[in-house]
């Protein structure tokens, strides 16, 4: 029956018969010829249709390609004639489908590897013919896979926004703050500079294609209003390898300036405070134009002429030449680079100097140094006269281990300073007690003594506790953990084992109470990570603070600094990156009373270090005294030579207390709180002899340059001005020939 021989037959039959009909209709009557034609023409149709489904395969309606979104349906339709059966296969990319034998192909949940080119193949006992190719495309709509994440920071900061995410492209994006959308903000990352108390809220992000939206989570930015960051100016923006810091008055204008050394053979950077919030860099001369690989600083008057002067070290860490600095300021502002000749071997080749730090250790007014180097450290003593003498039959320089960082502290209040200092590498700790005759003796008993920190340990003092002595801090290093010593105010120390403040790491531990409650609260640098900043609770605990960009700020930190450098009574702090910009973070204050007070020493070394200044205050009810110690710094980098205190809501002090090197003590009582205080030590006057005239020979020992009224009195008193003179020796003899007809006479010197 379906034989090629059955169908020729059967075309022939429709032919014959379709010319017999046609003839048949012709011979019907002429009323009819209208009804006749009629049918003939539907006859005619029917015929052809009947023709045409016989024979090959014809597509008659091609597949249509479409776009769809993933997931969704895809259905691909054709339609075709020719003598049946007609058989289909679908194919995609040329390549058969199994299951695609209908007219109809649908797709379910088409994903992306479904897109592509779909056709199909009709056959039929007659032949075959392919369709056109169909493309299916296959949109999928926008993923996130990573959401935007909460920020927190400081006023003046910037936040950054990002968010990722995958999906058909284009892709577009708009951030909207608090359910706005925010103009221009159309990338996948947000940035809101300058950031105000206004910016804080929700940030969104919504991601759009051809195939839908997606809207990322809520990210909150808290701003905390502490403190602000600075973000402009060469003091934040000069880049390069930086390691340590020190504040100090360098010029003496009654703000702090800033010292910044480099790595890497790269030159210093010395910055002049404004006066008005910002910084100029000083170009000009050796101490910030001579290239080496730098690493501490050490502000002090080593010459006592009023003027603070600068001490450097560098090392031979990256192969470059190992040298010391002693730059003489010259009180206009420049400095010297004092030679060897001069100041002796403690400028020239080091051999791998680390650390250094002034202290007047054996109290003769006059300030010494200690220097920490890989092997021996050296410890050079000021012979008086600008030059120095180093020490080599002392315990202190004889250790052999590699010393990092060393601190200064008179730990149990004996007036000597004592000097504490941690050897790399679980190298030990080594704590020197000063016998008070120019030796020391180590300590050799308790954790303090004998615990190992396993990086590069760096010691900070200060009496967290407000008991009066001070106690030490010792970070860790990058691998930590750090170490907290209590002192117990008899010459020994409690080791606190608990707390995150122990657990974490850290570098370059700066004591400061930033919050001015009267409790001295320390930060941490870290190398990488975010820096950290514990708030001292009062009670012998410290909490972590988690807002603000101070301790979200993740940056290459080596060491930091505590400043007031605007002077409104609130320390300010400054960190140093390494190849990275700087951070500058002004503190905004609170409603909390401060009192600063700067020493300048005539009989003790000019920069007062090593004197305690005391105050007694009773904060929030509580009757309690505070103590700093006056030092010009710990491990790389110097703290400011002023004593900090914050006092809380007491509005008046009871008594600020002065204890100076040089043995005098000083009370001052009901002192306003929010005040700037200069105290000048007294002159020390010493009854030397009586002469065989009966006259008397005094020593009067001050300030050189100095104006000072020598006054007598019989009873003590009424007194009166027996005779004005300048220093110019610092110790002067005076014999006062009319004490020869008195029966007692009594001196005093109070300076001009």
């Amino acid at each position: 029956m379906n034989s090629p021989d059955f169908l020729r037959s059967t075309r022939n039959w429709l032919r014959f018969e379709t010319g017999f009909l046609a003839d048949a209709f012709l011979q019907n009557k002429k009323s009819e010829k209208m009804k006749t034609k009629t049918k003939l023409l539907a006859i005619g149709i029917f015929l052809s249709g009947l023709l045409n489904a016989l024979g090959q395969p014809v597509i008659t309606t091609q597949p249509q390609s479409q776009t769809n979104v993933v997931g969704t349906d895809a259905t691909f339709t054709i339609e075709a004639t020719g003598t049946r059966p007609l058989n289909y296969q679908w194919q995609f990319n040329t390549f058969d489908l199994g299951g695609g034998t209908n007219a109809t192909l649908v797709l379910t949940n088409v994903h992306l590897a479904n897109g592509g080119g779909y056709s199909v193949v009709v056959t039929n006992i007659e032949g075959s013919v392919t369709s056109a190719v169909a493309t299916l495309t296959v949109l999928v709509p926008p993923i996130i896979t990573r959401q935007p994440t909460n920020q927190s920071v400081s006023l003046g900061a910037t936040a950054i926004f990002s968010v990722i995410a995958g999906g058909t492209s284009p892709l577009a994006y708009q951030w909207q703050f608090n359910g706005e959308d925010l103009a221009n903000a159309t990338n996948r990352t947000l940035g809101v500079t300058n950031v105000q108390l206004s910016h804080a809220g929700n940030y969104v992000a919504i991601i759009f294609n051809n195939a839908g939206t997606a809207t990322s989570k809520p990210a909150v930015l808290e701003v905390d209003p502490t403190f602000t960051k600075i973000t402009s100016g060469r003091v934040v923006n000069d880049l390069g390898g930086r390691l340590s810091c020190a504040w100090a008055d360098y010029d003496d204008d009654g703000y702090l300036d800033l010292f910044v050394t480099s790595l890497d053979n790269q030159t210093n950077f010395l910055y002049h405070n404004g006066r008005d919030g910002s910084f100029t860099r000083v170009t000009q001369g050796a101490i910030v134009n001579t290239r080496r690989d730098y690493r501490g600083i050490a502000w002090g008057d080593y010459d006592n002429d009023g003027h603070l002067d600068l001490f450097v070290t560098s090392t031979d860490g990256h192969g470059f030449p190992t040298w010391s600095y002693l730059y003489r300021n010259n009180g206009d502002g420049t400095f010297t680079s004092m030679p060897t000749n001069v100041v002796g071997n403690l400028v020239g080749p080091n051999g791998g100097a680390e650390g250094c730090i002034w202290a007047d250790y054996d109290r003769d007014g006059f300030l010494d140094l200690f220097v920490a180097r890989y092997g021996n450290d050296q410890l050079y003593h000021n012979n008086r006269d600008g030059s120095f003498t180093r020490i080599t039959n002392s315990p202190v320089v004889k250790d052999g281990k590699d010393e990092y960082q060393g601190a200064w502290c008179d730990y149990d209040n004996d007036g000597w300073p004592d000097l504490f200092m941690s050897a790399i590498d679980a190298g030990g700790n080594f704590l020197y007690h000063n016998n008070g005759d120019g030796n020391f003796t180590r300590v050799t008993s308790g954790a303090i003594a004998t615990d190992k920190p396993a990086d590069r340990p760096a010691p900070a003092w200060g009496d967290y506790n407000n008991d009066g002595f001070s106690d030490l801090f010792v970070g860790g290093g990058d691998n930590g953990p750090n170490f907290l010593y209590r002192n117990e105010g008899n010459g020994n120390f409690t080791q606190i084992t608990a707390g995150d403040l122990i657990t974490r790491t850290g570098r370059s531990p700066q004591w400061g109470d930033y919050d001015n409650d009267g409790y001295v609260d320390l930060f941490l640098c870290r190398y990488g990570l975010d820096n950290l900043l514990y708030r001292n609770n009062g009670d012998g605990t410290f909490t972590p603070i988690t807002s603000g960009s101070l301790v979200h700020d993740s940056g290459n930190s080596y060491h930091a600094g505590w400043g007031d450098y605007d002077n409104d009574g609130f320390l300010d702090l400054f960190v140093v990156n390494d190849q990275q910009n700087n951070f500058l973070y002004r503190n905004n204050g609170n409603s909390n009373q401060w009192l600063k007070v700067k020493l300048i020493g005539t009989v003790s070394n000019r920069s007062a270090i090593g004197a305690k200044v005391r105050v007694k205050a009773k904060i929030r009810g509580k009757e309690m005294w505070q103590l700093r110690e006056i030092s010009n710094g710990s491990g790389f980098g110097g703290t400011m030579l002023i004593a900090h205190f914050g006092l809380g809501d007491a509005t008046n002090i009871d008594t600020v207390r002065i204890e100076w090197p040089s043995g005098t003590v000083q009370d001052f009582h009901d002192v306003p709180s929010k005040q700037f205080l200069t105290i000048m030590e007294p002159p020390r006057l010493n009854l030397l002899s009586q002469i065989p005239d009966g006259s008397f020979q005094l020593s009067l020992t001050g300030g050189v340059g100095f104006t000072y009224d020598l006054e007598t009195s019989s009873d003590l008193a009424e007194w009166t001005r027996w005779i004005t003179l300048t220093n110019i020796s610092r110790t002067m003899t005076i014999t006062d020939t009319a004490a020869t007809n008195v029966a007692q006479r009594f001196y005093r010197a109070v300076a001009r």
